[in-house]
């Protein structure tokens, strides 16, 4: 009663005089027809048609909030009951809550009842009443008029923008909604009609319709991130993370929410490569949408040609501001943040002190989250490009060396499995021998030839707790992207630099040309929109084309020269052929530039060539091998596709001037 008290004085206060309806726009509007036999929930033998109890509601966005008009047809209007179903009156439930949320069926945080009952008179400004009863659901800035008539009554509901700001996840064009309609023709509820839900819709905010609003007429720069016209683009990236490690990929050994997320908000490719199985190089190809022997980066710690545009430079030159945060790699692990606008494109953000970067993604990722939602924050009026560069899981790189920093499994035997294809092919190619043995990068791969499986097992445990880590900083990310409500016009992309061996043939890291080292999640998103196709497992897609994809929906042209392709045909036209042959770079060590890879794929199969050794060729046919167990490059049943992508993969390393030195 307190409540509904105080409710009923501001809303007095507010409205003042003012007991004239706002005027809408009704071709403008969004409208709920309820009208229909079908949509009685509750006392159907007790309706007796549409003069008896019906609805049309019409919903406007106008300047400062939200208008929901209700014109109600009842033959009889009673109220007085204490409690509020008892009485003829509106119930309206919203769900305001991103789409990755919508799926918990539950009231929280973006979810709430209103309910407002017609009070006697002809005009009134009448209390709503709030269910859950906390603060998320209380819009305090609310208000509600009603109006009685010969025929029934008419609901009109204001919500201000400044209050579904406080406490729910708005601006955003589109939300869930359902209205449901009481009709208490005698002392008890009789009948209950809702537009689209069903009996417990009070209970399941999941059977709430999503509609879409029409943009405001007059939108608040700071407020509309879609003034442009162009895509916001948000790329996340994160660090040695191999394919199959999400559980949105099928695994049941972790759990990635966020990630979950995005793969249900878009497209998940289950083709996708790396340019290169080191950090170094197969960033490079994310930036300039080239092969890393062409940006001059084929070692981590090369510095990028100075010649080449990067994306950065690009999306500046095309009206964007290009904001890049965390792990660089080209060549300093962290950038140089002393310079706003430096030789890197972006501008850099410092989120971390110097003197405390330890190289561990444990002390970096997540100020690294912390500074960029603060740039989110800021609501940059231009579009923009944030890249947001995770270190993690590379930290098990770590392990082998430092096991000690590291909370073992608490059961062994509780560990993931070791894969079906844990043990060494026999008789690989000497590339993938020396790698083995020397001390290549951070060592990690000569250290755990001496595993035993269980120390395999918890390799790979901890490898996923890594995983879950990032998942959650990107959780946070996504958050405040809703919650300024940038993710109604934001392209999302994650992806990762490379995979990892996790186990699979003993081998860990990159450097290789197994399909767990070079292969990568990658995930194209736009929360709002629908996507023809969430999983694509036919196209070749690789890191190189993440540029022209971002260029493709900015509306900015490609420059010249760029190896990778836009992915957007594909995700808007499913059946469009792409791409028949993908190549990627392998250079383990930058003290022996001769020692050299390359891999190339042609639907199920994947042929390797190593620039020295005896038996420097890998061929392995995906479809009936996928652990790449059997090398086929010596079996003379299949000389003739091994001859059919060698010839390629020499073709198109002469057409882009890379010289691969074969030692004979």
């Amino acid at each position: 009663m307190k409540l509904t008290l105080f409710l009923f004085l501001f809303g007095l206060i507010v409205v003042s005089s003012c007991t004239t309806y706002h005027d809408f726009n009704k071709e403008n509007s969004f409208v709920f027809h309820i009208n229909d036999s079908s949509q009685v929930v509750l006392g159907a033998e007790n309706r007796k048609g549409p003069e008896d109890c019906s609805a049309v509601a019409y919903l406007n966005r106008l300047e400062t909030g939200l208008l929901l008009t209700i014109r109600v047809t009842d033959d009889s209007v009673r109220t007085g009951n204490e409690s509020s179903y008892m009485n003829d009156g509106v119930e309206i439930y919203m769900d305001l809550r991103p789409p990755r949320l919508r799926k918990r069926n539950i009231y929280e945080k973006g979810v709430f009842q209103a309910v407002v009952i017609p009070l006697p008179g002809k005009k009134n400004v009448a209390p709503i009443e709030w269910f859950p009863k906390n603060y998320h659901s209380e819009l305090t800035g609310a208000r509600a008029i009603t109006q009685l008539n010969d025929s029934g009554y008419v609901v009109q509901v204001f919500f201000p923008y400044s209050n579904l700001r406080r406490n729910h996840y708005w601006p955003r064009n589109s939300f869930g909604i359902d209205i449901a309609i009481n009709d208490a023709d005698s002392l008890n509820r009789e009948t209950q009609m809702m537009w689209r839900g069903k009996a417990d819709n009070w209970s399941s905010p999941a059977n709430f319709e999503t509609i879409t609003l029409p943009k405001e007429d007059k939108p608040n720069r700071r407020a509309n991130p879609e003034l442009s016209g162009k895509p916001n683009v948000l790329l996340i990236l994160t660090s040695q993370q191999t394919i199959n490690a999400m559980s949105a990929y099928g695994n049941p050994y972790l759990k990635t929410p966020n990630m979950d997320a995005l793969a249900q908000a878009g497209i998940r490719f289950t083709q996708s490569y790396c340019s290169s199985p080191a950090i170094g190089p197969a960033l490079s190809s994310i930036l300039t949408g080239k092969y890393p022997h062409l940006t001059g980066v084929n070692y981590t710690g090369d510095k990028p040609d100075s010649l080449w545009m990067n994306l950065g430079h690009i999306m500046r030159a095309g009206g964007y501001e290009s904001i890049w945060g965390g792990k660089w790699d080209l060549p300093e692990a962290f950038p140089n943040t002393s310079v706003q606008d430096s030789s890197t494109g972006f501008r850099m953000i410092n989120f971390i002190n110097p003197e405390r970067a330890t190289g561990r993604a444990i002390d970096s990722d997540s100020p690294l989250t912390e500074a960029m939602t603060k740039q989110l924050q800021r609501r940059p009026t231009e579009p923009w490009l944030m890249v947001v560069s995770y270190l993690n899981p590379h930290d098990i790189a770590l392990l082998p060396a430092k096991p000690d920093i590291y909370l073992p499994a608490v059961n062994p035997e509780s560990a993931p499995p070791l894969p079906q294809n844990f043990n060494s092919n026999e008789n690989e190619p000497l590339f993938l021998l020396d790698c083995r043995r020397e001390i290549t990068y951070d060592n990690t791969l000569s250290i755990v030839q001496k595993y035993n499986p269980a120390q395999w097992r918890n390799y790979i445990f901890q490898y996923y707790k890594l995983v879950e880590k990032v998942d959650a900083e990107i959780g946070k990310i996504l958050t405040m992207l809703e919650t300024t409500g940038y993710d109604q016009n934001t392209l999302i992309i994650l992806t990762s630099d490379q995979g990892d061996g996790n186990a699979s043939h003993r081998w860990a890291g990159g450097l290789s040309a197994y399909q767990e080292a070079v292969q990568v999640p990658l995930i194209i998103s736009w929360f709002g929109k629908d996507f023809k196709k969430q999983v694509d497992s036919y196209h070749l897609v690789s890191g190189m084309d993440i540029l022209p994809t971002i260029l493709d929906y900015a509306g900015i042209t490609e420059p010249q020269g760029v190896n990778g392709r836009s992915l957007k045909p594909i995700i808007e036209k499913p059946d469009t052929s792409f791409r028949e042959f993908l190549i990627t770079e392998i250079a383990s060590d930058p003290s022996k530039p001769e020692r050299m890879g390359r891999m190339i794929r042609y639907r199920s199969f994947k042929y390797v060539l190593y620039s020295y050794g005896i038996s420097n060729e890998q061929l392995f046919d995906l479809q009936n091998d996928p652990g790449e167990t059997v090398n086929l490059a010596g079996n003379p049943n299949f000389s003739e596709i091994k001859e059919l992508l060698r010839s390629n993969l020499e073709s198109r390393m002469a057409k882009t001037k890379d010289y691969f030195p074969i030692e004979k």
